[in-house]
């Protein structure tokens, strides 16, 4: 009966999605594992900084903001501010901004999570244990984060960074 159904059922499965969400992009940005896939995705973004202004020294490096919309994880935005921009990560989601700040701020060693990114992926394995296989991260230790880059992550909308960046 439609009527005596619970109000919150359809809130479940977008938190559930989100989780899902959550665990792959942890697994791109933040593992050795997704490394091809990070590659393939942000290469091409680090090389046009490099080619646009790779020929700045430290100092006027430091005086160059970039703002990275979308940023998820943060691992994009993360690695252009340790090549010494100043970088700030623009991401509407607030699931994407809590488990980055955990990652960001909380992961304390290299590898210290594990997570089963495919454990409710019951298509597309080439084997049952490819469901179950387990994924570490962070691939770095983002606290080793060179001191003097300057980096944020900021919450809201991309049009409301760009003013802030």
């Amino acid at each position: 009966d439609e009527k005596n159904a619970p109000k919150y059922s359809w809130k479940c499965c977008t938190w559930w999605k989100n989780a899902y969400v959550i665990y792959k992009w942890s697994l791109r940005d933040w593992s050795s594992d997704g490394k091809l896939e990070r590659d393939q995705c942000y290469k091409p973004i680090l090389d046009e900084i490099d080619q646009i202004f790779g020929h700045l020294n430290t100092a006027q490096r430091s005086n160059t903001n970039i703002l990275v919309p979308g940023a998820g994880l943060g691992r994009l935005a993360f690695d252009i501010a340790s090549q010494g921009y100043v970088c700030q990560g623009n991401e509407f989601s607030l699931f994407m901004l809590i488990a980055s700040n955990y990652v960001l701020n909380r992961c304390k060693s290299i590898n210290c999570c594990t997570i089963y990114p495919w454990i409710h992926q019951y298509t597309n394995n080439l084997a049952i244990d490819d469901q179950i296989k387990p994924v570490t991260f962070p691939d770095i230790d983002p606290l080793e984060m060179p001191k003097d880059a300057n980096f944020s992550m900021i919450a809201g909308d991309f049009l409301e960074g760009k003013k802030r960046c």
